[in-house]
């Protein structure tokens, strides 16, 4: 009964202390390049994207080009998926590259307009990859 008890308490506090921890946490976000998760004050943010510190770093030092643009609406939602599964493949490469979206409303449709970004220097390499 006294390990039972014990037990409990640990329980309590331990939920209690994880509590205030995660209180004291700023909200969560996603890196725009390398889709990991990070609290608020590890990401930055530049140019309308939000960066881990490895990711800023980096983009400082690229010369980042438009490569691939695509537009999707409701009837061609598939569009954005492509330039989706482009990113993935980069990223999994080790390629850094970023997507910018945009959106306009035309009579109460709603386009998505997609680019992806990357480093003028990997365009080589990025066109094996996806040949």
């Amino acid at each position: 009964m006294m390990i039972f008890i014990l037990i409990l308490i640990t329980l309590l506090l331990s939920s209690f202390i994880f509590i205030r921890l995660k209180r004291n946490q700023k909200t969560i976000g996603i890196c725009h390049a390398c889709a990991q998760n990070f609290i608020e004050q590890n990401l930055r943010e530049i140019d309308s994207y939000f960066l881990c510190n490895k990711d800023y770093q980096q983009y400082l030092n690229l010369d980042l080009i438009d490569f691939i643009h695509t537009k999707s609406d409701p009837n061609q939602p598939e569009n954005s998926l492509y330039i989706n599964r482009i990113k993935e493949k980069l990223c999994q490469n080790q390629i850094f590259c970023l997507i910018s979206t945009d959106y306009e409303q035309v009579d109460n449709v709603i386009f998505s307009y997609f680019l992806l970004k990357v480093d003028k220097n990997s365009i080589k390499r990025i066109n094996e990859l996806l040949s």
